[in-house]
Formats: C-alpha cells, structure tokens, sequence
C-alpha cells in the first residue's frame, strides 16, 4: 500500500475546513419551513443554484470515483467521470427536487394546483430525457442520482404511470434495483 502524499492530505483538510466554514458562515440563511427549505424560497441566483447543483454532485460517492480515478489515470482521469455523470446527477437531482415539491405542495390548504402541476410535468419531462440515456455499465454518480430519484417517485407518487411509456428507462431501473446497496435501502411500503 502506497503511502498517502502530504500534498493530497492537505487539500482534504483545506476543503473540508471550506466546508465547515460555508456552513457555519451561512448558517443564518436557513429556511423557515420545508417548502422554503425545497425551493430555497424561489430566491437562488444562477450562481448559487449553479454553486449548489456543483456541491451536490461533488459529494462523497464522487469524491470516491474521482480519486480512483486520478490515481490510476492521473489528473486527466477527471474529466473520465465530470462529463457525462455531472449532466444525469443534476437530471437525476431535478427530478427529486421537482417530486418532492409536488408532494409537499399536496399537503397544502389551498392546493397550489398550477405550481403543482408544473412540478408534475418537470418530473415527467426529466424521465422522458431519461427514456433516451445510454447509461454506463458501471454506476457513476450521475446513475445513482438517477436511480434514487426514481426510487422516491415510486415511493411518493404511487397513482403515476411511468413504466409504460418508456420501457427502456423501466429495463434499467429494474436492473439497478437488483445492486445490493439498493436493496439494503429499499424504503419500507406506507
């Protein structure tokens, strides 16, 4: 086993003191209820919707790939992962972002029907551009993102019939489900 460089320690305690920092300097920012916590109050910039998005995918699982990544193939083993895995996260997180949305919407009083069905065709457009992916063979963060978004539209939005109009996408999902740490966390029936 190869020892760890000073360099690459370094770097981790650097973004990981960053993040802290972020945390605890934004901390007063926190939403008021859950709506305002999933929509972030309609208020986010490109820049911190963009930043957000990029923190997100940059998570532990990417993390991961990506060293493996640049130690066996250096610096350019990066962009290997970022292209195509940064695009389907970020698919994959609109969709959960948008289900979530048309739930907590649901339980208001009045039903904000036309903002609620505007999260219901955001869902339905993201799985339609999912019918036409050409996923990896081996999961990235993007195919996680994407499996867990569809795993909380089956669980929440139980009357929606996604499978029969995109089989391929149906084929996949049925097949990542079979990994075991999708198994492990299969949400229990309500």
């Amino acid at each position: 086993m190869r020892p760890v460089p000073t360099l690459f320690l370094g770097a981790l305690v650097v973004y990981l003191a960053a993040v802290l920092a972020i945390g605890v300097i934004w901390r007063k920012r926190a939403a008021k209820d859950d709506v305002s916590f999933f929509v972030a109050d309609r208020s986010l910039s490109t820049f911190w919707t963009f930043t957000g998005l990029a923190s997100l995918t940059t998570g532990g699982s990417t993390t991961i790939v990506l060293a493996a990544l640049v130690y066996t193939h250096g610096l350019t083993g990066l962009w290997l992962d970022l292209a195509g895995a940064l695009g389907l996260a970020a698919l994959g997180d609109g969709i959960a972002d948008a289900a979530v949305a048309w739930i907590i919407m649901g339980r208001e009083n009045p039903v904000p029907e036309a903002a609620r069905q505007r999260q219901m065709q955001t869902v339905l457009a993201g799985l339609d551009a999912l019918e036409r992916v050409n996923f990896a063979k081996d999961p990235t963060i993007g195919e996680i993102s994407v499996a867990c978004a569809i795993g909380y539209v089956e669980f929440r939005m139980t009357d929606l019939d996604w499978k029969s109009s995109r089989p391929k996408l149906s084929a996949w999902y049925t097949q990542f489900c079979e990994y075991p740490s999708m198994k492990a966390t299969a949400p229990a029936a309500p």
